[in-house]
Protein backbone atom coordinates (compact mmCIF):
# COMPACT_ATOMS: atom_id res chain seq x y z
CA UNK A 1 0.00 0.00 0.00
CA UNK A 2 1.28 3.10 -0.66
CA UNK A 3 -0.10 7.06 0.12
CA UNK A 4 -0.11 9.38 -2.95
CA UNK A 5 -1.40 12.88 -3.65
CA UNK A 6 -3.01 14.16 -6.65
CA UNK A 7 -1.74 17.01 -8.13
CA UNK A 8 -3.48 20.34 -9.45
CA UNK A 9 -4.00 18.97 -12.60
CA UNK A 10 -5.84 16.02 -10.82
CA UNK A 11 -2.20 14.00 -11.48
CA UNK A 12 -1.10 11.34 -9.26
CA UNK A 13 2.07 9.17 -9.31
CA UNK A 14 1.86 5.48 -9.61
CA UNK A 15 4.79 4.43 -7.07
CA UNK A 16 7.70 3.04 -8.36
CA UNK A 17 7.51 -0.74 -6.95
CA UNK A 18 3.72 -0.63 -8.78
CA UNK A 19 4.79 0.50 -12.09
CA UNK A 20 7.74 -2.03 -12.03
CA UNK A 21 5.44 -5.00 -10.82
CA UNK A 22 2.81 -4.45 -13.78
CA UNK A 23 4.89 -3.28 -16.26
CA UNK A 24 3.60 0.68 -15.97
CA UNK A 25 5.98 2.70 -18.60
CA UNK A 26 5.57 6.13 -20.12
CA UNK A 27 2.52 6.02 -22.30
CA UNK A 28 0.76 2.58 -20.84
CA UNK A 29 -3.20 3.37 -20.35
CA UNK A 30 -4.92 2.74 -17.52
CA UNK A 31 -8.76 2.56 -16.91
CA UNK A 32 -10.12 4.12 -13.57
CA UNK A 33 -13.56 3.63 -12.34
CA UNK A 34 -15.12 4.26 -8.99
CA UNK A 35 -15.62 0.82 -6.99
CA UNK A 36 -17.48 2.04 -3.77
CA UNK A 37 -18.16 5.46 -1.84
CA UNK A 38 -14.64 7.52 -1.44
CA UNK A 39 -12.80 4.02 -3.72
CA UNK A 40 -11.40 3.39 -7.50
CA UNK A 41 -9.62 1.32 -8.69
CA UNK A 42 -7.36 1.14 -11.59
CA UNK A 43 -6.31 -1.60 -14.21
CA UNK A 44 -3.59 -1.63 -16.89
CA UNK A 45 -5.62 -1.55 -20.44
CA UNK A 46 -3.76 -4.34 -22.19
CA UNK A 47 -1.60 -3.41 -25.57
CA UNK A 48 -2.98 -4.32 -28.38
CA UNK A 49 -1.74 -7.33 -30.73
CA UNK A 50 -0.24 -7.38 -33.61
CA UNK A 51 -1.13 -10.17 -36.16
CA UNK A 52 1.91 -11.78 -35.53
CA UNK A 53 1.52 -12.18 -31.98
CA UNK A 54 -1.81 -12.92 -32.36
CA UNK A 55 -0.81 -16.27 -34.82
CA UNK A 56 2.14 -16.60 -32.07
CA UNK A 57 -0.59 -16.92 -28.70
CA UNK A 58 -3.28 -18.02 -30.78
CA UNK A 59 -1.13 -20.75 -33.17
CA UNK A 60 -2.10 -22.55 -35.99
CA UNK A 61 -1.24 -26.62 -37.82
CA UNK A 62 0.94 -26.47 -40.05
CA UNK A 63 3.17 -23.30 -41.28
CA UNK A 64 1.59 -20.20 -40.35
CA UNK A 65 0.97 -17.20 -43.31
CA UNK A 66 4.40 -15.28 -44.31
CA UNK A 67 4.70 -11.98 -43.63
CA UNK A 68 3.89 -10.70 -47.67
CA UNK A 69 0.34 -13.03 -47.39
CA UNK A 70 -0.08 -11.31 -44.28
CA UNK A 71 0.24 -7.70 -45.70
CA UNK A 72 -1.90 -9.06 -49.20
CA UNK A 73 -4.82 -9.93 -46.96
CA UNK A 74 -4.87 -6.84 -45.18
CA UNK A 75 -4.40 -4.80 -48.44
CA UNK A 76 -6.74 -6.90 -49.93
CA UNK A 77 -9.47 -5.79 -46.55
CA UNK A 78 -8.41 -2.01 -46.97
CA UNK A 79 -9.44 -2.36 -50.90
CA UNK A 80 -12.69 -3.98 -50.03
CA UNK A 81 -13.41 -1.21 -47.51
CA UNK A 82 -12.73 1.02 -49.86
CA UNK A 83 -14.69 0.29 -52.56
CA UNK A 84 -17.57 -0.62 -50.23
CA UNK A 85 -17.28 2.81 -49.07
CA UNK A 86 -17.36 4.56 -52.31
CA UNK A 87 -19.90 2.16 -54.12
CA UNK A 88 -17.41 0.39 -56.64
CA UNK A 89 -16.74 2.09 -59.70
CA UNK A 90 -17.58 5.27 -60.34
CA UNK A 91 -19.19 4.07 -64.12
CA UNK A 92 -17.52 7.65 -65.54
CA UNK A 93 -14.54 5.40 -66.79
CA UNK A 94 -12.19 7.23 -64.10
CA UNK A 95 -10.51 4.73 -62.00
CA UNK A 96 -12.38 3.72 -57.96
CA UNK A 97 -10.71 4.80 -55.09
CA UNK A 98 -9.54 1.72 -54.50
CA UNK A 99 -7.64 1.85 -58.02
CA UNK A 100 -6.41 5.12 -57.20
CA UNK A 101 -4.72 4.40 -54.29
CA UNK A 102 -3.20 0.85 -55.54
CA UNK A 103 -2.00 3.29 -58.61
CA UNK A 104 -4.04 1.63 -61.36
Amino acid sequence: MALVKVQAKGQMTVPQPMREAMNIETGTELVCMQTGPGVFECRVVPKPLGVRELLDRFGMSGPGPTQEEIDADIEAGFLADIERESGGLSGSGAPSKAEAWRGA
